[in-house]
This record gives C-alpha cells, structure tokens and sequence, in this order.
C-alpha cells in the first residue's frame, strides 16, 4: 500500500514538473505540484519508518510519467489537463479502497494482527492522511475537468497506463 502510493505521488510530481516546464506560468500545475510535493514526502517517511522496499519499476514509472506531462503539456494545457483528470480519476479510487482495506483492517484485526498491535498509531494516521489526500486528488481532477477538453482516446489511455502502473506497482 506505502510503496504505490510512494511510486505513484512520485510519478505526479514528474508528471507536473514536465508539464510546469512546458508551461511554466499556470498557478494550477504549480498548486497540484506542491499537493504532490507534500504527499510524497508522507509517503517517503512512513516507507523508512515501516521498511517498505520500493517498486523495482520506479524508474521506468518516472520516465513514463515525465514523459505524459512533457507531451500533454505540449500538445496543450487542455490536454494537460485532461492528464491530471485521468490520472486523478484513477488515483480517487485507488485511495478509496485502500480506505475501505484499512477501515476493515483496523476494525476486525485489530487485536489479532501483531504489526496492527505495534503500530496502530501509525495504521490510523496512514488512513487520516489517505482520506485527506484523496480529497486533494479529488480537487485536483475537478480542477482538470474544469480545463479540460475531453479526448476519449488519450483519456482512456491515460487511466490505462495508471491503472496498470498501480497494479504492478502493488505485486512487484
């Protein structure tokens, strides 16, 4: 759970920072890089604390993104946008599982589980700042949407390549 997410806010902050350089005077792609910014650093910090080995496709998830940002950003800022919607869309429902896996963690094994036991604290902040975060991600898609042209094909694409990123990123 720690190591996608860690994968995945670090993918958005190369996806922003490509689009930014593009770019560079939009006060949208600057805020969400900053929102990134701050979820990546959370996620490196608890991945030290809990020893979370990272995803082997670290750097190839950091080429592919920074690469999305660089062509969207040059296509358009419509298109940039309709980036962060796609990838945001993606990330809102990734967050909303994890909430449910750890609500349901924390209710039925939390006297049973032994990592549950030693590190509840650190379990129930996990889950406070998943759900702030993905009400930041949820700002983030609203706000491609609203700067957005929809483009069904690169649309699609973009969710795609999340949703595959995300899914590897979880087993390997």
């Amino acid at each position: 759970m720690v190591r996608v997410n860690f994968a995945g806010e670090l993918g958005a902050i190369k996806i922003y920072k490509s689009q930014i350089n593009v770019i560079p005077e939009n006060k949208h792609l600057k805020e969400m890089l900053d929102s990134e910014i701050a979820h990546f650093e959370y996620f490196r910090k608890i991945s030290q604390k809990l020893f979370v080995p990272q995803t082997i496709f670290l750097p190839i998830w950091q080429r592919l993104a920074s690469f999305m940002g660089f062509i969207t950003a040059k296509s358009s800022f419509a298109d940039a946008m309709l980036c962060t919607e796609a990838v945001e869309s993606v990330i809102e429902e990734h967050y909303q599982e994890q909430i449910l896996q750890i609500e349901d963690i924390l209710q039925y094994h939390n006297n049973t589980d032994e990592f549950i036991i030693e590190n509840k604290e650190v379990v129930q902040e996990l889950l406070t700042k998943i759900k702030i975060f993905m009400q930041e991600e949820i700002e983030h898609k609203n706000t491609g949407n609203e700067n957005s042209t929809m483009k069904i094909i690169p649309f699609t694409l973009i969710k795609a390549v999340t949703k595959l990123a995300v899914i590897l990123s979880q087993r390997i």
